[in-house]
Formats: structure tokens, C-alpha cells, sequence
């Protein structure tokens, strides 16, 4: 937890910033900070990329299978579980998911936004047995809620990750656990309502995966910024994104860090990847 802190402690200093006032001791501060801001984002690209790569925006796709050894795109995935996933894009329109009755046995949907924060649950925890019909939206949907809803589960983020898991219990369940996946369905909310579909959008293109562990850290900055504007910042977070502008850590543009202070940013980057590190390597430890 210290390093964490000692990385808001720097940021604090910095106040509002602008590249021409940066010296470069600033600068590396500023690149430490915004590295370990901007990390959970860009790692979060790891699973969407890898997602967006076989299977299209807003399909849910339900896996009769139970993971083994070969499955290692997770560290340690349920072995005991159905997956669902789908990867939502709410810019133009709201999502609907449909759910059965499911009695006596656990399953769950879990919701992450662009900051790998678990922004909801839909499930025999958290929402119950029964069927239901959720209504999923995006930061800029502004339309009124149509009745016949659950719940409405509003996402800071423009895509969200949606990722299920139906409980199978032994072998010889296999089937009736799988019937249970038929049950569920996607769909966008003007086919649910029989309304008019929005205008279709640009088709959304997620930057490729690349590794955090390995290259300049600072590379980081430049999926970052094509991330970030998928997701919509709080105040506070967009007044720290305003103080890392000054070192070319911007929403929606190429990331080019200020020509004079190009090897400060690089060294701040770097600190800010061994922070990472550091405080990761702690979380597991044995006291």
C-alpha cells in the first residue's frame, strides 16, 4: 500500500501543470503518477483485445465446456463453472440482458468498466432466482427507462465487460447446467422495445495488447490514451488527466511527450512501472 501512496503524494505536489512551466525533475513525477493512473486501463486491454479479436461487440457467446490445464489466458479460471462473455459498446444504445429463473443453483454476471472496477452483479446473489430482464446503459444515453425492467445498472464506461459464470456441479450435470446458458440473451434495446435503432457508429477499434512487463513503459501512455475515452472520468480523475496533458497523456490523441522533456517522461514512466511491480509483488506475501 505505501507505494501507492507515496505515488498519490507526488502527484499531490504537482498542482496544475503545463508543459512549458515543467522542469524535469516535474515531468518525471508527472509520468510516474499518470503510469500508475493509466495502468489498470491498459492492462484491462489484455482480455478486451483478446475478446474483440473472435468475437463481435454486443454478442453473448456461452461455452458448454469446463476449462482445464490447456486454458491459460487466466491465471486460475473456475473449473467448476460455464462461462458466458460479451463485450458491451453502450456509445449508441443500451444493452438488454435476459435471465431465467435459476433455482438451486450459484450463477453470476459480472460488470467491468474501462477501470477494471466490478461496476455491478446480476445473478442468485445478488439479484435472486428469478427471471429478470436488465437494462444496461452507457454514460451519454439520455432517453427515458422503459417499464418491464428489473433494474437499470448505469456504467461510467462506453464498453463494458461482461463475463458469466453458471455453476455445473459434477460431471453428470453437465447437461442440465447447459440448458441453463440457452436462457440467456443479449440484445439491443430498440429490437427489445421494436423501436427505430440508433444511427450506427464508427465500428469501435480497441489498440492491440501489448505487453506492460516488457519495452519502454512508457508505451503505455499511447494505449491509454486511446482508451480513455471510452470510459467517462470523474472530476476528480479529469483533473488529474488535465495536469498529465503537459506530458502528452491525453484522451483520444497520439501520445508525444514534450521534445525537451521526452527523457524525463521516459524515466518517470519507468519509476511508475516498478511501482507497479513493487506493490503487486506484495499483495501475495506471507506475514
Amino acid at each position: 500500500m505505501r507505494y501507492w501512496i507515496s505515488a498519490l503524494a507526488l502527484g499531490a505536489s504537482l498542482g496544475t501543470v503545463h508543459a512549458a512551466t515543467l522542469d524535469r525533475q516535474q515531468a518525471k513525477a508527472l509520468a510516474q503518477e499518470a503510469y500508475v493512473f493509466a495502468y489498470a486501463t491498459v492492462e484491462h486491454d489484455k482480455v478486451l483485445s483478446a475478446i474483440a479479436a473472435k468475437l463481435p461487440f454486443n454478442h453473448l457467446y456461452s461455452e458448454p465446456r469446463l476449462l482445464g490445464p490447456q486454458d491459460d489466458k487466466v491465471v486460475s479460471p473456475n473449473n467448476d463453472t460455464f462461462y458466458s462473455r460479451a463485450l458491451l459498446d453502450l456509445r449508441s444504445e443500451p444493452m438488454v440482458l435476459d435471465v431465467p429463473a435459476v433455482q438451486g443453483r450459484y450463477y453470476s454476471f459480472q460488470l467491468v468498466d474501462m477501470r477494471t472496477d466490478n461496476l455491478d452483479y446480476i445473478g442468485t446473489r445478488a439479484t435472486g432466482e428469478q427471471a429478470g430482464r436488465y437494462l444496461m446503459v452507457g454514460p451519454d444515453w439520455k432517453g427515458p427507462v422503459p417499464s418491464g425492467f428489473s433494474a437499470v445498472i448505469r456504467s461510467p464506461s462506453r464498453l463494458v465487460f461482461l463475463l458469466g459464470r453458471t455453476e455445473v456441479k459434477g460431471e453428470a450435470d453437465q447437461k442440465d447446467a447447459a440448458q441453463v446458458l440457452k436462457g440467456y440473451a443479449l440484445q439491443p434495446l430498440s429490437k427489445v422495445s421494436g423501436s427505430a435503432a440508433p444511427e450506427p457508429l464508427a465500428p469501435l477499434q480497441l489498440p492491440a495488447y501489448a505487453d506492460t512487463k516488457q519495452g519502454p513503459a512508457q508505451a503505455l501512455f499511447s494505449t491509454f490514451n486511446a482508451l480513455a475515452p471510452l470510459h467517462q472520468w470523474t472530476a476528480s480523475e479529469q483533473q488529474k488527466l488535465a495536469r498529465f496533458a503537459a506530458i502528452g497523456v491525453k484522451p483520444g490523441t497520439a501520445f508525444q511527450a514534450p521534445e525537451d522533456l521526452s527523457e524525463a517522461v521516459a524515466q518517470g514512466a519507468e519509476a511508475g512501472r516498478e511501482l507497479v511491480r513493487a506493490a503487486s509483488s506484495q499483495l501475495s506475501v506471507e506475514r
